[in-house]
């Protein structure tokens, strides 16, 4: 029952949601909601409905998150092109889906969306899935989706989407042939960039302390550069804090975990046994 999946992941968010909401009452935190933007002499202000709010801080610190990256190929703006949040906003499940992407937000989606019966066809420009993780763990992975009936393009450049009765098309370079598969959604899911609209463009650059090149104004999660997670945002967010506060931090950043929720998970920490042969390490693989 697809909507009551739906429902349950709603009714989990919320939860959640209201749970650091809490957590900030509790601990006297001061909350605006507004756009905010950055001003000079270490002020932010916030557009509200009614009239701006300014607020000036010894610190500063840009945690705005990230929001789906779409690709500037034509036919993108296709209301059935969709990101994950639109997939999720959703009443039924999709009959057939083509998935932009190879990565870790892809895969997922594959798997929770092929076990619910959906046709899912995978177009990835790099030649394997989840090119960041180890080729080992790429290549198996692909077998098992295979095996479950996935169709799967790596090496597949995708150069625009038609929209057509109730249907999409994805025109795409495989092998210097051009090709093209059709469905009745296409979910774009070729990565995340920064959330900085009316902020400012880009990434921010920061030094080993988070801090930008203006004085006191610091960046951590997907505004930076590095992995894109929510437990390494919020663990260089207790750093920067316990750094401010003078304290010496409590954790070490130069190894995150990563969790990819396929079935099976896949887990990692540190660097691919590739990486590890290119820095001169000797490596032994259990298995």
């Amino acid at each position: 029952d697809y909507g009551k999946i739906i429902a349950y992941k709603e009714e989990t968010t919320d939860k959640l949601v209201q749970g650091v909401e809490q957590l900030l009452k509790a601990n006297g935190v001061d909350v605006y909601d507004g756009k905010g933007t950055l001003l000079e002499e270490k002020k932010v202000r916030i557009r509200k409905e009614q009239e701006d709010v300014v607020l000036e801080g010894e610190n500063i610190i840009l945690a705005s998150g990230s929001k789906p990256l779409i690709l500037p190929i034509p036919g993108m703006d296709s209301e059935r092109v969709l990101t994950s949040d639109a997939l999720f906003a959703m009443k039924e499940a999709p009959k057939s889906l083509i998935i932009i992407g190879g990565g870790v937000i892809s895969v997922e989606f594959a798997t929770v969306y092929a076990n619910l019966g959906c046709k899912i066809t995978i177009l990835e420009a790099m030649p394997k899935l989840v090119p960041n993780m180890d080729k080992e763990i790429s290549q198996n992975l692909k077998m098992i989706l295979k095996k479950r009936g996935i169709d799967i393009h790596t090496s597949a450049a995708v150069q625009g989407v038609t929209t057509e009765d109730g249907t999409c098309t994805c025109h795409y370079i495989e092998k210097d042939q051009e090709q093209e598969v059709t469905a009745d959604y296409v979910l774009c899911a070729v990565g995340r960039c920064p959330n900085t609209d009316g902020l400012f463009g880009g990434r921010v650059l920061v030094n080993a302390n988070f801090e930008s090149s203006i004085p006191g104004v610091y960046a951590i999660g997907d505004l930076i550069f590095g992995v894109q997670l929510a437990h390494a945002a919020s663990a260089q967010g207790i750093v920067v804090a316990e750094k401010l506060a003078g304290k010496e931090p409590s954790i070490d950043l130069s190894i995150v975990p990563g969790c990819v929720y396929t079935d099976p998970e896949i887990a990692s920490a540190g660097m691919t046994e590739d990486q590890a042969k290119e820095n001169g390490i000797a490596v032994k693989c259990g298995k």
